[in-house]
């Protein structure tokens, strides 16, 4: 390979697709307009705000370790209405760049079939074909209380579509799967001989979720720990299938055996039990799900109100209703203010006032559309905080 420089990205063809003035304008003022907060309590005063119980310190916004231990968390607790796109430099991390990953050089996508020798396709070559993708919504399959839930971010995404990379490569035939492999060059390698980033999709599915080839992220090239240059995204898809740092994408048969990451997050994925092959796998969809992300204390009228506002994401449609509860023996009420998204690519923020009866322990749990979807993980209690209200305070 031969070197390459971001600058490149910005040049010829891919400037006049994504950095059109109007396209930018746009996103700048997306991305950089100054967000003001949630409307408060008529006439109120925001007096503190209240911790949740029993989670890790955990220090956000900063990387955090290096290769398969490198992490950067979200800090939910600071986002505003309107937050519907995460700066890349606040974006969550799961594994940053590998050890022996030059970026540096020109990057050549692997294609091919098994059994034939594959295709190199020069990523400059395939960056005419490189379009705005819109907004999508990324969220580990890791994303829990260990990491104070913020291994989830949203970015406006750039890249090339699988229907667009067809059209150079030709569309596989059949009920066709294709393993997608990035570079997994850590210190401490993977066992798997296709390396642990790597996952096994049918075709259909990719194209059904318009799954693309990422270059770039809210109109820059993607970091290096985000992927750069070639990131895999399947947006509704967990991330353990978002490969990043993508070097080749190869027709299997169906028969072809899971790759360890398949069957390291086959559980967390709801899978039945661990499938030996790729077919005996599910779409890793990200369902419905919601967390309250702050609880604060006001005073309106000389009385004391709580606010707990938190996000909701996931599924196939936006959620048309959000219920809470603050005790497992109580019912769930509407959420005082949820407004439906117009998208389910992204998150929406929601509020709710509440006055505690008593002081003491509140558990807070949601549920969304009164449960009639499926939201296996926050059924499961995955999302679910908890506060102490305090006699007078």
């Amino acid at each position: 390979m031969t070197p390459i420089s971001r600058r490149s990205f910005l040049t010829g063809t891919l400037a006049a697709a994504l950095a059109g003035p109007a396209w930018r304008e746009a996103l700048a003022a997306k991305v950089g307009k100054e967000r003001g907060a949630a409307p408060p309590p008529a006439g109120g005063e925001l007096l503190n705000g209240v911790p949740f119980l029993d989670e890790p310190d955990l220090v956000f916004d900063q990387v955090l370790g290096a290769g398969l231990s490198g992490r950067r968390y979200l800090d939910l607790a600071t986002l505003k209405d309107g937050d519907t796109v995460t700066p890349a430099e606040r974006f969550f991390i799961r594994t940053t760049t590998p050890a022996r990953l030059d970026t540096r050089r020109y990057w050549t996508l692997s294609w091919g079939t098994a059994g034939h020798p594959p295709r190199d396709l020069p990523l400059k070559e395939l960056l005419p074909l490189v379009k705005p993708q819109g907004v999508h919504l990324l969220e580990s399959v890791e994303n829990g209380k260990d990491s104070r839930w913020g291994l989830i971010s949203t970015a406006d995404w750039g890249g090339i579509s699988f229907t667009d990379l067809f059209t150079q490569v030709g569309r596989p035939e059949g009920s066709a799967y294709l393993l997608a492999t990035g570079n997994d060059s850590h210190i401490t390698p993977h066992a798997d001989p296709t390396g642990g980033a790597s996952w096994i999709f049918k075709v259909d599915d990719l194209l059904a979720a318009g799954a693309f080839l990422a270059t770039e992220m809210n109109g820059q090239p993607l970091a290096d720990d985000h992927g750069y240059p070639l990131r895999l995204v399947v947006p509704g898809w967990y991330g353990c299938t978002w490969i990043k740092w993508l070097q080749s994408l190869l027709v299997v048969p169906e028969t072809e055996e899971a790759t360890s990451q398949m069957k390291e997050y086959a559980e967390r994925t709801f899978q039945s039990g661990v499938p030996k092959r790729a077919q005996g796998y599910y779409p890793a969809l990200v369902e419905p799900a919601a967390v309250p992300v702050r609880v604060e204390r006001w005073k309106v009228g000389g009385k004391v109100l709580f606010r707990v506002s938190g996000l909701q994401w996931g599924g196939a449609k936006p959620a048309r209703s959000l219920q809470i509860r603050f005790s497992p023996g109580e019912d769930f009420r509407p959420v005082s203010h949820f407004a439906p998204a117009q998208s389910a690519a992204t998150w929406q923020l929601w509020h709710h006032d509440w006055q505690p009866k008593k002081a003491g322990v509140y558990t807070l749990d949601l549920q969304i559309d009164g449960s009639r979807l499926r939201t296996r993980r926050l059924s499961q209690g995955v999302y679910t905080r908890s506060v102490r209200i305090r006699a007078g305070k």
